[in-house]
Formats: C-alpha cells, structure tokens, sequence
C-alpha cells in the first residue's frame, strides 16, 4: 500500500500501520509514476503570499501503481552520474531554503535603496538613525554566515557525488541542521526589515510588503522546520534521527 507522504510522485510504502523495510532495514520510501487521469488537483492554495506557484493539493486514491513504475530512492542506479548518486532529499530539500533566502536578501536590499530618502518622525533620514544602522548591519551578517553554511554543506555533498562515496546520515544531519539555522535566520532578518521600513511596508505595491509575505510563507515549509534540529541532535549522540524523510 502506498500512503501519501506530503507531495505526489512520492510516498512511504505501509506494511499494515506501520511503514514498510527495506533489506537494509530502512523504511521503504519509493518515487512513483501514476496517469494523469489517476490524480485529481483541488485548488487549495488561497493563501497570502507566492500566489504565483499555485501549490494546489494533488490527490491520488486508490491508484493502482506497478512496481515497475516505482523506485526506492536506494535502488542501485541505472545512470551512474553525480547528480544520480545523491539521496533525493541531499538533491532538492534545500531548494526551499534557497528561495527563501533569496527573498529575504532582496528584502534587505530593499531597505538599503528605502533608507537614504525616507525621512522619519524622529527627524532626518531613516539611513541616519544609529538603531537602523545597527540593526541592518547585525542581520545581514547573520544571513550571509547562514548562506556560507549552506555553501559549505553543498560543497560536500557535490564532492561525495563526485567521488562516489556513499553520504551519511552525519551529512544529512549537517544539511538539515543548516537549512532550519537559516530559516530561523532569514525570518527575524525578513521581520526586522519589514519593522525598519515602517509605514512604507504596509502598502501593496511596495516591495517589503510583497517580499514579508512571499518570504514567510516561504519559510513555512516543513523542510526546513526547527523540528529538524532534535533529530541532528540525536544523530550527533548516535541515535537515530527518529524523522521520517532524514
């Protein structure tokens, strides 16, 4: 039986109530080919920002799927090439994250053009008070170190690829951990912009405005969830990760 696991094309196969092993003990996640006239689209994404992706739910029932139209994401390869050779999760999971700093970046450039000619009640520009100095300074530090992080995992994982060495779970750990530090990051440095630019921030049109909601709704994606700092942790005390999709 295949129970959906959050996106189509992608489940956990279910021995009763509980997932399925492989022979290396693993639960048996496999990616899976359906028709188009076996999924139905229901439009569900009303929501406040990234409008534009339409990330409307899919759902499967009751689908019949061959086995050969399935693979287990450890199946040995049929094309022995780097990008192959990597796990799913180390290949597209920090794709999320990379949007989304992406936005937050752009919000604190966009701040930077903002400030030199925005006065404020306080009296002179908004690039003259010592607090926004500060505050803009303090937080794109942080996002530039959580970007370095997330370059030096990538880094990494592109060389296991390339030398064919097999990842371990420590790598995965490093990638997750990475990904939800910088989510934690990006969000009080998209916040404190949005907080910097004041009035300006609130009217549609205005690009803090659009960047604040495109942005968090962006780092509201589970794959870079804080949850996934417990299971690093139990990973670097030798446990096992206790997450599914680790």
């Amino acid at each position: 039986m295949l129970a959906n696991a959050g996106q189509p094309g992608k489940a956990v196969v279910m021995d009763g109530e509980q997932p399925a092993k492989t022979e290396a003990g693993k639960p048996d996640v496999r990616l899976f080919h359906v028709r188009q006239d076996q999924l139905k689209i229901e439009h569900t994404w009303d929501v406040s920002g990234m409008l534009a992706t339409g990330s409307h739910r899919v759902v499967i029932e009751d689908a019949f799927v061959p086995a050969e139209l399935t693979a287990n994401i450890d199946d040995p390869l049929r094309l022995d090439r780097p990008t192959y050779r990597l796990n799913p999760i180390l290949l597209v999971f920090a794709g999320c994250i990379a949007v989304a700093l992406g936005t937050v970046e752009e919000a604190i450039d966009e701040l930077v053009a903002l400030a030199p000619g925005k006065t404020t009640p306080f009296g002179g520009f908004l690039a003259e008070q010592p607090h926004v100095q500060e505050t803009l300074a303090r937080h794109e530090t942080a996002v530039r170190a959580a970007r370095l992080l997330l370059f030096d995992v990538a880094r990494r994982i592109d060389e296991a690829a390339q030398r064919a060495i097999p990842t371990t779970v420590a790598l995965h750990a490093d990638l997750h951990s990475a990904m939800a530090h910088a989510a934690a990051v990006g969000r009080d440095a998209l916040v404190a912009m949005y907080r910097l630019g004041s009035s300006t921030s609130l009217y549609r049109g205005n690009a803090l405005e659009r960047l604040h909601r495109d942005g968090m709704v962006a780092l509201q994606h589970v794959n870079q969830a804080p949850e996934f700092f417990g299971g690093s942790g139990r990973v670097r005390l030798g446990l096992e990760p206790g997450l599914p999709l680790f």
